[in-house]
């Protein structure tokens, strides 16, 4: 009886061997054929090939917008390319009560009049927003509209809270928001995205508010998730191209990480993030590993060449993207550690703390919000301008996951506190 079991466990143990080493090779296989095809890799970075909800982008209504309230445009692109987009319009109270439901021309501009579209303008007054999504689906993703939402509504409690303030009641200008999806996504041109073209889009988007009237004082970039990096590259490379230009009016980045390759090894949707178990952390194989990534977006090296306030927001339970991440990106920028904290390569980031690190507990068990301020690098290394010393500020979310930090109190009462205290648009 005991060598029957005996033979039984040993039988086992070699069937569960070879399957272990079946799948180690499959693992290794997978590893290698992403590390030789970069156009494997674009299509697990950006998934736009999910092409959800369903719908007639073209028509807002179709997704709960009110009538009138959203123009649906498309956006030319400096590599000739086209990408859709929605600006999204939300009235003051004031003009709300004076001009009954909508002021606004409807959804299609096919027959819009010069007149019609003067309305679409831009006024010093306004706030106006310019989102960039995550990977997968397209504008209409239902918690990025429920984000949208969130948004204006965080707006409108901060201009009424400035207002009031000020003695000018609720006179407060329109708020102008702007989301588009990149080449591949939604409705916008059929390409593969990549680094280089997702950049254009983004640059694309903000050249089109600039038409419209906007001033880049009154535009504040938000990005989520893998619109953090882009969102991030974009301001970066305002300041880059021209470092005597008025920066944004902030930085809003939701869910960020330090860099795509830092984050494809945690990501749990993609084989990479088994290597740290397989390899027992062993750092070179997995800045071998790292190597191989071909999109880059290098927010932990960008961030230092912004030159506005900057607002991170991350959920402690994000499983997609650590809150790692945005505590290596707030200590990057200020020197200042919240709890762990990536170790990155940080030499040629300032790191010197020059200023308290203000913490503040958010109830009892919502989360933490840091703050401190940051004096970035030059723009340009060769360069003697410097920027104005901005603001950082980290709200950790203690019960927020990846897509839902819009449903918390806190990240909506985070967002009018940090509007109100940004700079008049």
């Amino acid at each position: 009886m005991l060598a029957h079991a005996a033979a039984l466990a040993a039988e086992a143990s070699r069937f569960l061997s070879r399957w272990l080493v079946r799948g180690a090779l499959v693992y290794l296989a997978a590893v290698a054929l992403l590390a030789a095809f970069p156009r494997l890799q674009a299509l697990l970075v950006y998934m736009h090939w999910v092409n959800w909800p369903l719908g007639d982008l073209a028509t807002p209504t179709v997704f709960g917008f009110r009538d009138g309230s959203v123009r649906n445009i498309r956006i030319p692109t400096t590599d000739g390319l086209h990408i859709g987009a929605w600006h999204i319009v939300q009235e003051s109270p004031r003009a709300r009560r004076e001009n009954g439901a909508s002021q606004f021309p409807r959804d299609s501009t096919a027959t819009e009049s010069p007149g019609a579209l003067l309305k679409w303008r831009i006024q010093p007054a306004d706030a106006v927003f310019l989102y960039l999504h995550g990977n997968a689906g397209n504008r209409a993703v239902s918690h990025r509209r429920a984000f949208y939402q969130s948004l204006l509504a965080s707006h409108m409690r901060a201009s009424r809270r400035r207002d009031s303030s000020s003695g000018t009641g609720d006179d407060a200008g329109r708020a102008h928001l702007l989301a588009f999806d990149y080449r591949g996504f939604g409705d916008s041109a059929r390409a593969l995205p990549s680094e280089l073209g997702v950049r254009q889009d983004a640059l694309a988007a903000w050249n089109y508010l600039l038409e419209q009237g906007a001033r880049p004082g009154q535009i504040v970039i938000i990005g989520h998730s893998l619109g953090t990096g882009i969102a991030t590259a974009l301001a970066a490379h305002l300041a880059e191209s021209d470092p005597t230009a008025p920066p944004p009016r902030g930085l809003m980045l939701l869910a960020p990480f330090t860099s795509i390759p830092d984050a494809a090894l945690q990501y749990p949707l993609v084989p990479l993030h088994l290597i740290g178990m397989f390899t027992g952390g062993h750092a070179g194989i997995q800045d071998w590993v790292k190597s191989k990534i071909s999109v880059r977006l290098n927010s932990a090296a960008a961030l230092p060449l912004v030159s506005c306030p900057i607002l991170l927001v991350h959920g402690a339970l994000d499983a997609v993207v650590r809150i790692d991440h945005s505590r290596a990106l707030f200590k990057a920028l200020t020197g200042r550690s919240t709890r762990n904290a990536l170790n990155l390569d940080l030499d040629s980031l300032s790191t010197e703390a020059t200023t308290p690190l203000h913490i503040t507990p958010v109830g009892e068990l919502e989360g933490t919000v840091y703050s401190a301020v940051a004096r970035p690098r030059s723009a340009k290394a060769d360069s003697a301008t410097t920027h104005a010393p901005r603001s950082v500020t980290f709200a950790e979310v203690a019960f927020g996951g990846h897509d839902d930090l819009q449903v918390h109190a806190m990240v909506r009462d985070m967002m009018a506190v940090w509007l109100r205290g940004l700079s008049e648009p």
